[in-house]
């Protein structure tokens, strides 16, 4: 994040009666920097899937998921516990399975009349792309 000092005039001061503008221009100026980057990150970590050996190379790839999903608690359930690994990948990585996040208002794509939830042991057809994701 790029961070523009105070605009300063030569002698490094500024005038008393330029201050409160000085000073919500910068903390304007922090706020666009600050939600830009963390909207350029979000939309670089963020992948769709539909298929469950995509949805846990994914989830190892520390990213976040839609994919479709029936909406079913213990379908959700079996996701966290089967996406879980044995053990670190990486050092100091979370193992830990993923869960739901929330369901977007924009959907990535049309959900068709044969899309499946993306767990593999799930023949119910999906009702939504759900965000997954594991805490870190």
């Amino acid at each position: 994040m790029t961070v523009l000092p105070l605009p300063l005039n030569k002698s490094n001061s500024v005038n008393q009666a330029d201050i409160e503008d000085i000073i919500q221009e910068t903390l304007e100026r922090i706020h666009h920097d600050m939600y830009n980057k963390a909207k350029k990150e979000l939309h670089a970590n963020m992948a769709v899937t539909h298929s469950w050996s995509e949805f846990n190379a994914l989830l190892d790839k520390q990213k976040i998921i839609q994919a479709p999903f029936c909406g079913d608690g213990t379908c959700e359930g079996k996701i966290k516990k089967d996406s879980a690994r044995d053990q670190d990948l990486e050092a100091g990585a979370p193992s830990m399975g993923a869960k739901s996040l929330c369901i977007p208002f924009d959907q990535p794509m049309e959900l068709t009349a044969d899309t499946k939830c993306v767990y593999l042991e799930c023949d119910q057809p999906a009702k939504y792309y759900t965000l997954f994701g594991r805490s870190y």
